[in-house]
């Protein structure tokens, strides 16, 4: 639980939410105004503490900048961590075994971040349909949680999978395994027809590099592509599941976040439409709210780490949680 005699009214409050793709920063004062924004690269927490946090730090200064605040002011800034792939307990300790700066640390699943800040910190549930995929729910407090797991093994209805099984899709089209279509052309076309050019790239390749091919998959579909149909209701389905999942912890109501959100709601059964609703704020912003707002069940279980005690209580972020 957060030691409300930390926040002081003149302390700043920055919310990071890193994801497969980008990291994002904001700096907020005590009254959740938006003073400044920055953004850097991927920043999911399986690509390293240390290349994450320089990632971070970079959204952070340009934020700062953005802000018109000294970088110096880091030590009177709370900072809330919302990223991806933050649900192994080592990585969580990588990262606050690394020396911060910051007045505060609180490190959070991006997906939790992000469910507080649809909401606004009402109940409710988020899927995350981006370059990876999770959901949560949070219902009287508790968080529960579906999904996130990584690339390898889960993210089933995300942007990367989607895009590696239309590269390998392409790549059994070649070998004439499946019928060729525009989807499998264009991809083979990336690669300059050369299966040995996937395979090179694939050594190195990241979720964000795999799903460089899901708009594509979706234009084609629109289209008519045999391959393109298949492989988009593929992705339904999945997805389908992941809301049903999560729908099923008692919550009324749900969203769809990330970069295929919108593409992705226009093809929800009609059941479901009934319960979907627009998010209120962003992800951002939940972890604003996140910094002083307690709940239970989250799969970060480290408290929050203060660098210094203060004991004049901040008032005015109490409205927000």
């Amino acid at each position: 639980m957060s030691d409300q005699s930390q926040f002081l009214t003149d302390d700043f409050y920055l919310s990071v939410d890193g994801g497969g793709t980008s990291c994002k920063a904001c700096l907020y004062n005590a009254a959740g105004d938006v003073l400044g924004q920055g953004l850097s690269g991927a920043a999911n927490a399986r690509l390293g503490a240390e290349r994450v946090m320089n990632e971070i730090m970079l959204a952070t200064k340009q934020a700062f900048s953005a802000a018109g605040v000294d970088f110096s002011q880091l030590s009177r800034t709370h900072v809330c961590l919302g990223l991806a792939g933050l649900e192994l307990k080592r990585d969580q300790d990588n990262f606050y075994a690394i020396e911060q700066a910051f007045k505060s640390v609180i490190l959070e699943t991006d997906g939790v971040t992000a469910c507080i800040g649809a909401f606004e910190g009402a109940d409710g549930a988020i899927v995350i349909t981006g370059t990876g995929t999770s959901a949560v729910a949070i219902h009287e407090q508790d968080i529960h949680n579906i999904g996130g797991w990584g690339f390898e093994i889960s993210d089933t209805g995300s942007g990367a999978t989607i895009g590696r099984n239309a590269v390998r899709y392409a790549l059994r089209a070649a070998e004439d395994l499946e019928p060729k279509s525009p989807l499998t052309q264009y991809i083979m076309d990336y690669f300059d027809n050369d299966i040995a050019n996937i395979v090179l790239w694939a050594e190195d390749a990241e979720p964000k590099d795999f799903a460089e091919f899901c708009a594509k998959t979706f234009d084609l579909h629109e289209a008519g592509d045999a391959a393109a149909i298949l492989l988009v209701e593929r992705h339904m389905r999945e997805l389908i599941q992941l809301i049903d999942g999560v729908m099923a912890f008692g919550v009324a109501q749900f969203t769809l976040l990330g970069g295929l959100a919108n593409r992705s709601a226009a093809l929800l059964p009609a059941r479901l439409k009934a319960q979907y609703v627009s998010c209120k704020n962003d992800a951002l912003y939940g972890g604003f709210l996140r910094i002083t707002k307690s709940l239970n069940g989250s799969r970060v279980r480290v408290p929050q780490k203060f660098k210094t005690n203060n004991i004049s209580p901040m008032q005015k972020v109490s409205r927000h949680v």
